[in-house]
This record gives structure tokens, C-alpha cells and sequence, in this order.
């Protein structure tokens, strides 16, 4: 009898212990979803906020069809708010203040958004862009755009992440002439026409850091029309590094590119007549390049090499040439906007129907239709 009723209580304990065993385990396996299911909501609402972020460097762009306008670019009590009024205002924004202007969200995701200037400890507006027309932008509170600080708070489930972002208009391209080079230079042919004037504006037509010679009578116009071992340092490549990126053409180069087609420019009255154009391209060309047989374009052509132009090129916008150029060869060739060439050691070669134009329109053409430039990024909490 003792025998039996020692055997049911060990039977009893055992069942005890793997209910109790049962019980840890359900707890844990609960415990561990609740875990997966937060962290599903909270990456979810991460991905939410950085949409927010996305919607308004977007709608600041000057071409979008869903403007976010700043009328006040030297304010430091204008702000810009993406949301519902009601999260709105818990981030800050008053229907009263008419420096506070409330947008509804395009895409219907859960953020709120709010956008400010970023202003330095004396109360300015800091700005993007290059203040000493070195190829390098930097803040200052004098030259270039304004700075945002966009914050956006992302919400699923229960959860909530919030993302900030400091963002600007891209600034054009730095150009100081129509033509800037930093070998030495010849300037070949009767035909060759570099003009740095437009309009009413005047500048340099060509400037090289080393010397410029001449081979016939080529014209070149500007105040002044050229200036030799020049000071003025450049930074070409800075300048393809900080817009690569941004190329909805990106090529390896294979040497020889002919009849290549990013856009048509259309010609003026006369060959020494400024081009216009409706595209906007961003062409990247990884290598040293030999364009021709008609090659044309509009927007920023950028070349990770050594450039060779002949055979009818035509352009409308910024040139950017890390190592040097040659643009010779048969045909009618004209750029309007503004050619940039860093390479050092060797000699760069412009002549024969050759038409380079300084254009400020065509600089900012391309650079205007740009999305805002993320500066710096963090997670707020």
C-alpha cells in the first residue's frame, strides 16, 4: 500500500512539473511573438517615416505637381507641415501663425512631416553652396540654398519611429567661364567661337590654370576674353563624385560612343546662337571617351576620364571632364552652358567649327528639376 501511494505522488510531481514545464514554454513562445511582432511594427513604422522624409524632398522640387512652396527662403519662422491638422499640431504647427502652412499627403501612408530652415546660434538661415567658386559646396549664410531640416515621424500598429533629414536644392554647377581648364590650352581654327558674355551678363570666355596659345584666329569674347595661369582652382571631380549619382544614364565608356542621342538640342539663328532644349538628362561615362558622329544631348554630361569631341557634337547644359579634353574634328559643334575640364599633365585641345557658349539658364536647367540633396541623415528615437 505505502509502495502504491509513493508511486501516485511521483506520478503527480511528474505531471506537475510538465505542466509547469508547458506552461514556461507557452509563456516563452507568447513572449517571443509579441517581440517579433513589435519589432515587424517598428521597422514597418521606420519604413513609413523614411516615406515621409522621400514625399517632401520630392515636393520641393520645382517641377512637381504637388508643390511644396517656400516663399520665405530667408525666414526662420517658416515651416511646412505633410500630415492630418491633428498631428500636425502636436508637432508644432499653428493655424494661427501665417508662417505655418499645412499640406495634405499624397501617398495616404501614417507620417507626419514637418520641415524647417536650419538656422545657425545667431539666428540665420544656413545655406548650401560654393561661397569661394571652388567646385566644393559648404554652408555659409550668404551663397547657395537653403538648408531643410525635415523631420517625420512614421506610425503602424501601435508603433512609431521618427527620422530626420537636413536636405537643399543642389546648387548649379560652379562655372566661371565658358570654358576652365587646368592643362595648358590651344585654341585652333577661324571658326572656333567661345563667348563668355549672355545677355546683359558678362565673364571670362576662357580660363586655364596653365598657359593659352593660338593656331589661326580663333574669336573668343568676354571681360576677360581669356586668362592664363590662373589661380582659380576648380575642382572638377568633387563636382562628378557629388552628382554621379544622380545619372539616369551611367556608362562604361567602350572607347568609341557614336550617334549617342540624351536629348535633342535645337539651334539658333545663327551657329554663335545659343541652343535650347526641353530635356534633362544626367549622363555619367565612366572612362577616358571619344564621342562623335553626331553625338547630342541636354542636361550634364559627366566624364570619369580623359573626353575626346568631334563629328557634329551638339549640347545644352553643364560639361564635366575629370581628366582632359579635346574637342576638334569635323562638323558644327556647339555647347551651350559651360565646359569644366581637371585633368594636369598634358594639353587640351579646342578647334575647327567649335561654338562654346556661357549660359546660366542652361546650368541651372537640369540642376532646378533635381529632388533635394540629403546632407545628413539620423534616427530621432
Amino acid at each position: 500500500m505505502n509502495e502504491r501511494g509513493f508511486a501516485l505522488v511521483t506520478c503527480l510531481l511528474l505531471i506537475g512539473m510538465v505542466l509547469i514545464l508547458s506552461a514556461i514554454a507557452s509563456l516563452s513562445i507568447t513572449s517571443d511573438l509579441k517581440v517579433a511582432g513589435t519589432d515587424r511594427s517598428m521597422k514597418q513604422a521606420f519604413s513609413i517615416a523614411e516615406s515621409g522624409t522621400e514625399e517632401a524632398r520630392a515636393r520641393m522640387s520645382p517641377v512637381s505637381t504637388a508643390l511644396i512652396t517656400d516663399n520665405s527662403p530667408s525666414s526662420t519662422t517658416w515651416e511646412a507641415y505633410i500630415g492630418t491638422p491633428s498631428r500636425c499640431q502636436q508637432m508644432g504647427y499653428d493655424s494661427s501663425n501665417s508662417n505655418h502652412f499645412l499640406y495634405s499627403s499624397v501617398s495616404g501612408l501614417n507620417y507626419t512631416v514637418k520641415i524647417v530652415h536650419k538656422v545657425n546660434a545667431t539666428g540665420q538661415v544656413l545655406r548650401w553652396g560654393d561661397t569661394n567658386e571652388d567646385g566644393k559646396y559648404e554652408e555659409s549664410t550668404t551663397t547657395g540654398e537653403p538648408i531643410y531640416v525635415i523631420t517625420s515621424i512614421g506610425r503602424n500598429s501601435g508603433a512609431a519611429k521618427s527620422v530626420r533629414i537636413e536636405a537643399a536644392r543642389t546648387p548649379p554647377i560652379t562655372t566661371i567661364s565658358a570654358l576652365y581648364t587646368k592643362n595648358d590650352l590651344v585654341l585652333k581654327g577661324n571658326s572656333t567661337y567661345i563667348s563668355g558674355n549672355e545677355g546683359t551678363e558678362t565673364g571670362p570666355g576662357v580660363i586655364s590654370k596653365g598657359t593659352i596659345s593660338t593656331n589661326g584666329s580663333p574669336t573668343v569674347l568676354g571681360t576677360p576674353p581669356t586668362e592664363t595661369n590662373s589661380t582659380k582652382d576648380i575642382d572638377v571631380g568633387t563636382m562628378i563624385d557629388a552628382n554621379k549619382a544622380r545619372a539616369n544614364f551611367s556608362l562604361n565608356s567602350t572607347g568609341t560612343m557614336t550617334g549617342m542621342n540624351w536629348g535633342t538640342p535645337t539651334a539658333g539663328a545663327t551657329p554663335q546662337s545659343p541652343l535650347a532644349c526641353a530635356a534633362d538628362n544626367v549622363v555619367y561615362i565612366n572612362g577616358n571617351v571619344k564621342l562623335a558622329g553626331g553625338t547630342m544631348g541636354c542636361g550634364m554630361l559627366m566624364v570619369d576620364g580623359n573626353l575626346e569631341l568631334n563629328g557634329g557634337f551638339q549640347w545644352y547644359g553643364p560639361i564635366l571632364v575629370r581628366g582632359s579634353l579635346s574637342f576638334t574634328g569635323g562638323g558644327e559643334k556647339n555647347v551651350t552652358g559651360g565646359i569644366l575640364a581637371g585633368g594636369t599633365g598634358s594639353v587640351d585641345d579646342i578647334g575647327g567649327n567649335v561654338v562654346i557658349l556661357h549660359s546660366n539658364s542652361a546650368l541651372h536647367q537640369v540642376i532646378g528639376k533635381m529632388p533635394l540633396t540629403v546632407l545628413r541623415w539620423s534616427e530621432v528615437f
